[in-house]
Formats: C-alpha cells, structure tokens, sequence
C-alpha cells in the first residue's frame, strides 16, 4: 500500500487547461460546463492558467467563453494610502494656486491724501470755487463736487448735476 498521493504538475494542469480551450472551442455540452467549472473551483491555479491557454490559442470566442465560465476577479487592492495622497496632492496644489494668485497680483500701495475740498450750489445758485492747487471750478445750479488732492494728482467727483473746469 502505498501513501504517495499524486499533485496536479504545471505540465498537467497545463494540458488539461489546453484540453478545456480545444473542447470550448468545438462547443461544450452543459455536462462538460459543470465539469470546467468545477476544474477550475478546484484550485485557483486552474483558472490563471485556463485563462493563459486561452490566450495562447487566441480564439476571440474562446476567450469570451472562459470570461464567461471562469470570470477573472481582480486580486489587487487600492493602496490604503491612495486616498490620502489624493486629498494631499488637491491641498497641495490649491495652496499653491492660491499662493501664486496672491504673489503676481500687484499690490497697490495706500495714497497719502492731501487734502480734501466739499462744494456745492443750492437750487438756483450759480458759483465759480477756486481749489487748492489754483484751479477754477465753475458749478452749475444744485451741484456737488467733492474734490481729493494726493502728492502726485487730484481727483475729482462730480456728485450732482454739473460742472466744468
């Protein structure tokens, strides 16, 4: 009596894979189908290289035959870190835009104001203001003109009605 048990060798499964591919190939009975099936329950080898076989044989209808009867489960799990570098990576460049954005947009420095003049004209009065720097304002009837002076320039509001220089 003997207690040496017999493994499936890469050879034989091999062949036996490549005997499933030739039997797929001439159309299975629904007996043959529950026997591929349970061939390739059997060992989680059975299906890689059925799969490799059919590939092998590069039969499209082949191919689709062990899809369908031996469906290939995707074994690869997403990195647990994956996540984290995404939402990282969204930080790091919206940090980045927002630096960026703020470091070209040009700083406009604060004016030192001078000085500031107020006028106007009641209804029916007319008048001619003469400014700070010299300069005439004619104001028309009902009209407010309210006037900034800084180092380098004026500027002038006219708030109602009209004016002219």
């Amino acid at each position: 009596m003997s207690n040496v048990s017999q493994f499936n060798s890469k050879e034989t499964i091999q062949a036996t894979a490549c005997d499933w591919i030739a039997a797929i190939d001439r159309g299975l009975t629904a007996q043959e189908t529950e026997a591929l099936k349970k061939w390739v329950a059997s060992n989680p080898s059975h299906q890689k290289v059925l799969a490799e076989m059919a590939a092998l044989w590069d039969e499209i209808s082949v191919m689709n035959t062990v899809r369908e009867l031996a469906p290939v489960q995707n074994t690869t799990k997403p990195s647990p870190y994956r996540r984290w570098l995404i939402s990282a990576a969204a930080v790091f460049m919206l940090t980045g835009l927002i630096s960026w954005q703020w470091l070209s947009s040009p700083a406009e420095p604060a004016r030192q104001v001078m000085l500031t003049e107020h006028s106007q004209t009641l209804v029916g009065e007319q008048k001619t203001v003469t400014l700070a720097d010299g300069s005439k304002v004619y104001l028309n009837t009902d009209t407010e003109i309210h006037v900034t002076f800084y180092p380098d320039s004026r500027q002038v509001a006219l708030l109602k009605r009209r004016g002219a220089f």
